[in-house]
């Protein structure tokens, strides 16, 4: 399946009855078939700054890596593989080609073809990306590159991120990069976003997955409202 070149149109609707033969076909698996990962869950608004910043505080480029994958749901392997002309700034989108065979650079395989999808880049990341391609002065080859010029290996990532998510006291513990995904995907149902459209920017092949994804939003995020009508009280 090879991607489109036109942007990504939000207000397409996703083949409906489609998705819900495919949902009820998956869905035939008995439960005890999935292994549960250790760390499931999605980042709250104050978890995701904390977590910036932190990354900021040590490494612009690790900062805008993980920014990245959270806000456009792209998978470690992904990320690490994606090229510049992946990054098409002029049309603000990220297209993930699959199963596009390319001897320049070593390509991210999924397992199905679903893996090939176009993703919506918002205007705040838009701005983070060019300014940071445009320091780069390169037009070939790595979207993100090292000190040393080479491309970033899928456990260096992961350690990064697990290494700022300790020192983040809101969070304080390993996440792993998929936390990365469930954030994006769990963000967008909590904006009200179609179960459909969400599984097509996360590239998976069906719903089912999917909804293994989507966690409600650590509650934390309300606790600061809270306070503020507590801290009325007895005034």
């Amino acid at each position: 399946m090879a991607v489109q070149d036109e942007p990504y149109d939000v207000s397409v609707d996703f083949p409906v009855e489609e998705l819900k033969e495919k949902f009820v076909k998956n869905n035939k698996k008995e439960s005890k078939e999935f292994k549960i990962k250790k760390f499931r869950f999605a980042l709250s608004k104050r978890q995701r700054e904390e977590l910036l910043s932190v990354a900021g505080s040590h490494s612009r480029l690790h900062y805008l890596m993980i920014k990245t994958q959270l806000e456009t749901g792209l998978r470690v392997g992904e990320l690490v593989n994606l090229r510049i002309d992946d990054v098409r700034l002029n049309e603000k989108i990220v297209v993930v080609n699959a199963h596009e065979k390319d001897t320049r650079v070593a390509r991210w395989n999924p397992k199905t073809m679903a893996g090939s999808r176009i993703i919506p880049v918002n205007p705040d990341l838009h701005s983070d990306l060019s300014g940071y391609i445009k320091g780069e002065k390169r037009k070939l080859g790595y979207f993100f590159v090292s000190q040393k010029g080479s491309g970033f290996k899928k456990e260096s990532v992961i350690g990064f991120i697990n290494k700022y998510a300790r020192e983040a006291r809101s969070i304080n513990h390993l996440i792993g990069s998929h936390a990365m995904r469930r954030t994006f995907a769990s963000y967008l149902l909590d904006q009200n976003e179609p179960i459909g459209r969400i599984s097509k920017l996360l590239g998976h092949a069906s719903i089912e997955i999917t909804m293994r994804y989507l966690f409600q939003i650590d509650a934390l995020d309300g606790y600061d409202e809270i306070g503020k009508k507590l801290g009325k009280m007895n005034k």
